[in-house]
């Protein structure tokens, strides 16, 4: 569940194994070797059954990790005698040190949810608190870094001007798109307007893109403009190529206002539209209108997913041979429900209307059932089959992959 070099950043201490046994006399240093060529035999041996089995057992993986848990220690104390000879401990006993604390904080953190994911199935909506608060610090980190982009936030204060006179704000690559309700400011008060805007992101790329991947259709193809917390303007737009267009922008020169500060923050999900508040009892039919990507990806374009891993639901779209689309249902171990190729445009609004037995009304919204799935698209019935549903923890649920969801709601 997760890779240990990574994980456990201590264990690389291991490749300075020689050093072990480096300055030590000769009976000293035979001792270590012996220790240590146990310990690697052991890898070895063990090891050897692991590349040839195509499941491992987790009770030998552990066996194998304990062991190797051995050589850093052993590594460690060698590292920082030869360190401590050449002078250059001043460097080597912080990044040890380092090394040492990442490995216990990560280490705790993976035993949250180590064993059979006792967590994430035991207490899905603590999961996905810690999994929200996750996902968004490492979304922070990669936004310092310069990994991601996003909308501007402006500090603006605006100038008197005769009815009528028109400024260009915030000048862009995209063609102009309409303009939004009307406003009314204080003069002499300095408004927060941010702008989001296709262009403002480039080729997509970068080492944390997986972080974000699922946010980019939506970024380059969404103009938004807020005005002191409050939506101005909100249109969806035909995404661009990110090669026809140059990224980023500026305030258009004739604007007489004054601009404080910019900075930039992250892409959020409620950007292109009110998300609807989903009136309670729950449950019924989850009704979407969306619009696709112009080309769907391989493994197909989530509508709606649910539950944990090796526990979940979910409803996707995926590009059929003779170039329309099949919706498919799948109930984690279970074969998936296809539909045949159905016609769908892309870059084109659709309804899509969704009903599964977890989607049961009331209190019993949510939980595990077994009934019939049906999915319609614009009106038509597209998929129908029996299947059982896991339970998730309600609220988590998850609306709209890549895809851009223009408005979704449940209701019976």
């Amino acid at each position: 569940m997760a890779g240990l070099l990574v994980t456990l950043p201590i264990l690389w201490l291991a490749m300075a194994a020689p050093l072990a046994w480096r300055g030590r006399d000769h009976s000293d240093g035979r001792r270590v070797r012996v220790i240590l060529g146990a310990v690697a035999g052991q890898y070895v041996g063990i090891g050897g059954f692991l590349l040839a089995s195509f499941r491992p057992r987790s009770a030998t993986s552990r066996s194998l990790r304990r062991r190797w848990a051995y050589l850093p220690s052993a590594a460690g104390r060698g590292l920082e005698r030869w360190a401590r000879a050449t002078r250059a401990g001043v460097f080597v006993r912080p990044v040890i040190f380092a090394g040492a604390l990442a490995s216990v904080v990560l280490g705790v953190l993976v035993s949250f949810d180590y064993h059979r994911r006792m967590l994430s199935r035991g207490s899905p909506e603590l999961w996905a608190r810690l999994e929200r608060a996750g996902h968004a610090t490492l979304a922070c980190v990669g936004l310092w870094l310069g990994e991601f982009t996003g909308p501007r936030v402006l500090k603006v204060r605006f100038q008197p001007r005769p009815a009528g006179t028109i400024e260009t704000f915030w000048r862009a690559g995209d063609a102009p798109v309409r303009w939004g309700r009307r406003l009314t400011w204080e003069l002499g008060h300095t408004h927060t307007v941010e702008v989001q805007l296709p262009s403002l992101y480039g080729h997509p790329g970068g080492a944390m893109r997986e972080l974000r991947r699922g946010e980019e259709f939506r970024e380059r193809s969404c103009a938004v403009v807020w005005f002191s917390g409050g939506r101005a303007l909100a249109e969806i737009v035909a995404p661009h190529a990110s090669s026809d267009i140059e990224s980023g922008g500026a305030i258009g020169g004739n604007f007489s206002g004054d601009v404080h500060s910019a900075v930039v923050r992250l892409f959020r999900q409620d950007e292109f539209a009110a998300w609807p508040v989903v009136a309670e009892p729950r449950g019924g039919t989850l009704r979407l209108r969306l619009v696709l990507p112009a080309t769907l990806a391989p493994e197909g374009e989530p509508w709606f997913a649910a539950g944990a891993l090796y526990g979940s639901d979910m409803v996707f779209v995926r590009g059929a041979a003779a170039g329309g689309a099949e919706f498919r249902f799948e109930h984690f171990g279970a074969p998936h429900h296809v539909s045949a190729p159905v016609p769908l445009a892309p870059l084109t609004e659709h309804t899509i209307e969704i009903r599964q037995p977890s989607f049961r009304l009331g209190e019993n919204f949510s939980r595990a059932g077994a009934g019939e799935v049906r999915v319609h698209v614009n009106g038509v019935e597209a998929l129908r089959g029996r299947s059982d549903c896991y339970g998730f923890a309600a609220g988590d649920e998850v609306v709209g992959g890549r895809v851009q969801s223009v408005r979704h709601d449940m209701r019976a």
